[in-house]
């Protein structure tokens, strides 16, 4: 006769569901588009137009806001803390929001100062 003395022991636990609370919402994913192809615009019309209508450049500093948004993601990266979607998400979204912020000072600064 062999009986089991110990069991494992079992959990009624229901998941209601599957999404974590590290998963970016959809709302989040919008509003990071929605930052990032106008400062994507800005940089290529910005770079069009130092560069003499020079086209691979511009193409460049579109893509220079892409690359410079993920090297700061990358650097949060070293924190366990930002190391899932909703904190990539989110310091993406803030990069771009700041570097918009600064693409319009500098155009308003060149516009003042081809004013005068």
């Amino acid at each position: 006769m062999t009986q089991e003395i110990y069991e494992t022991p079992t959990s009624n636990l229901k998941i209601q569901s599957e999404k974590t609370p590290t998963d970016a919402s959809i709302l989040l994913k919008i509003f990071t588009v929605v930052f990032a192809l106008p400062n994507m615009a800005a940089g290529y019309f910005q770079q069009y137009v130092e560069s003499n209508e020079n086209q691979p450049q511009a193409i460049g500093g579109a893509c220079g806001a892409l690359f410079f948004a993920g090297f700061i993601v990358l650097l949060f990266q070293v924190s366990s803390r930002f190391r899932n979607q909703r904190s990539r998400y989110k310091i993406f979204m803030w990069c771009h929001i700041t570097l918009l912020i600064l693409m319009v000072f500098s155009a308003v600064s060149a516009f003042l100062n081809i004013a005068r």
